[in-house]
């Protein structure tokens, strides 16, 4: 994750980042989860020569589903406190 700070959307951010640069910030994050899927996720989630998802139900993948979901609101969240914080810091609140 953190070799993402020195990218050129990171570094541009405010000063105008390219569609290009948005697009291969977009790709180096997909890379991201490529990776935690080789790693992370196989360590949590492989089982033998298949997946854990393909033996769970369409019921138990939804429960799944929605958990995760839960939890990327939650972070985002968390991210929206955080930014405005920050705003509110800036205007001298």
């Amino acid at each position: 994750m953190f070799d993402l700070l020195d990218h050129p959307a990171v570094k541009n951010h405010g000063q105008g980042v390219s569609t290009d640069d948005l697009a291969s910030f977009i790709e180096a994050l997909g890379s991201q989860a490529q990776y935690r899927i080789r790693n992370t996720g196989h360590d949590q989630y492989a089982e033998g020569e298949g997946q854990q998802f393909e033996r769970m139900t369409p019921v138990q993948l939804a429960e799944w589903m929605l958990e995760e979901a839960a939890d990327v609101i939650n972070y985002q969240a968390m991210s929206a406190i955080k930014v405005l914080a920050v705003v509110r810091a800036m205007k001298g609140e």
